[in-house]
């Protein structure tokens, strides 16, 4: 197949709304194809200056959200932010010491959290306003580092050879496997961690604070250092985590798992390319379950059975 190009002048009447319906159909389609490709990791002044234009840009437009258009207009913002990161890398103004070569970033910077998959499987559920950076891969790493700017809950998988280790400011907590979350929200004097389950090292500059079990909190003074643990319900404390969340761009696998976390269900997936599919899409604080699952089915050509004794689903392709 012959490799999409893009000339700076096409990209500058996407974004401007004065593309022809062809021209526009090139755009996306080179977008499609970049998904398939390594992405180009920024640093954190440079994604901010593509994150604030991009956004104005899609504010412009005044377009009306509605669940079941996420996987078209989610596209289209997508497009617009790599189109951004085209301009910015590939022609002139952009210096290449500005770029990390192992990191990507990102961010939330709409009005829900947002759901995102390592590289190694572990899920995030990054507050809004929020921003996260990590490797493309993790392999071969001594660990798993990610950065994190705001607000994120970790539920992160098992690796015995390999720890998982989030650094936030100066804070850094390490863990193998365990669900927790971190509160570092920019311009913030304190850093906050919960666990619900496993262990985890806090630990600052001056060495390890100390560890924490399950339903334990430390909060930790930027200005003195000083850590105060406390016993906590950590479960109501996380209580952001069930609020409006976009589950961005997920395997259909890893969009069930979080509706069996949060829903409390049990969803067996019948057929790998089912569970392979990528969706984006949209789930509220007070969603009815049976009518989101509806919906997902039919953006991924697929239909479910409810067992209720069992509390379980079974979703497998249409037969048509």
């Amino acid at each position: 197949m012959e490799k999409i190009k893009l000339s700076s002048q096409l990209l500058d009447r996407y974004l401007d709304g004065t593309c022809t319906t062809k021209e526009r159909s090139i755009v996306e389609g080179w977008y499609n194809e970049q998904l398939k490709v390594t992405s180009v990791p920024f640093s954190e002044s440079r994604y901010q200056v593509v994150e604030d234009e991009m956004w104005q840009k899609i504010r412009s437009k005044s377009v009306t959200r509605k669940r079941r258009l996420w996987q078209i207009t989610s596209v289209a913002a997508a497009c617009i932010l790599i189109v951004f990161m085209t301009k910015l890398l590939f022609f002139p103004g952009i210096s290449p010491e500005s770029i990390k070569p192992s990191l990507q970033t990102l961010a939330v910077v709409d009005k829900a959290n947002s759901l995102v998959q390592l590289p190694d499987g572990s899920m995030v559920i990054l507050k809004k306003g929020s921003k996260i950076s990590f490797a493309k891969s993790f392999k071969g790493l001594k660990a798993r580092e990610v950065y994190l700017t705001g607000g994120a809950f970790f539920d992160v998988r098992h690796l015995s050879n390999q720890s998982f280790v989030v650094h936030s400011g100066k804070i850094k907590t390490t863990v193998l496997g365990t669900a927790f979350d971190i509160v570092a929200e920019p311009g913030s004097s304190e850093v906050i961690v919960r666990v619900i389950r496993g262990k985890v090292n806090v630990a600052g500059e001056e060495g390890s604070i100390g560890d924490l079990l399950p339903n334990k909190k430390v909060t930790i003074s930027l200005r003195t250092s000083q850590s105060t643990f406390a016993n906590v319900n950590a479960v109501q404390e996380m209580s952001w985590t069930k609020q409006d969340i976009l589950l961005n761009n997920l395997e259909f696998s890893a969009i069930c798992e979080h509706l069996e976390n949060r829903f409390n269900v049990k969803i067996t997936i019948l057929g790998d390319d089912l569970k392979r599919k990528h969706s984006t899409i949209s789930l509220t604080a007070d969603e009815n379950l049976n009518e989101f699952m509806q919906t997902l089915c039919e953006f991924n050509g697929a239909e479910f059975t409810y067992d209720q004794k069992n509390n379980q689903y079974t979703i497998r392709p249409n037969k048509s």
